[in-house]
C-alpha cells in the first residue's frame, strides 16, 4: 500500500490545475492505492474525491493547510 502524501487540486486556487478525478486518476497510473489530498483553506473537493476514489478504486485521505496569523 503506497500513499501519495499532500496533493492538491483546482480547489486550492493558484496552485493546482488539477481536477480531484484527474488527481486520485494519475495516481492511480503511477501505482498509489491511497491519495492524501490537502487543499488549501478549503475541504470542497471531498465530494469530488470520493467519488473518483470510487470509481479508480483508490483510498481517499483528505486533509487541509490552514494559514493562520496571529493578530
Amino acid at each position: 500500500m503506497t500513499t501519495l502524501i499532500g496533493a492538491k487540486t483546482h480547489f486550492s486556487l493558484g496552485q493546482s490545475i488539477l481536477s480531484p478525478d484527474d488527481v486520485v486518476r494519475i495516481a492511480k497510473d503511477k501505482g498509489y492505492s491511497e491519495v492524501a489530498v490537502a487543499d488549501v483553506g478549503n475541504l470542497n473537493a471531498l465530494p469530488a474525491l470520493n467519488k473518483a476514489g470510487k470509481k479508480h478504486d483508490v483510498r481517499i485521505i483528505i486533509g487541509v493547510t490552514m494559514r493562520v496569523v496571529d493578530d
